[in-house]
């Protein structure tokens, strides 16, 4: 595996959990607003 894969799988892995932060804390404001 060379090197620049690794780093792009290592930032593809960055944004797919950044993606899922932003995700679940939207989640918490809707729920905050429907609650």
């Amino acid at each position: 595996m060379s090197r620049s894969a690794t780093v792009a799988s290592i930032e593809d892995a960055g944004l797919k959990y950044t993606k899922r932060i932003r995700f679940s804390l939207n989640f918490d404001k809707n729920a905050s607003k429907a609650g």
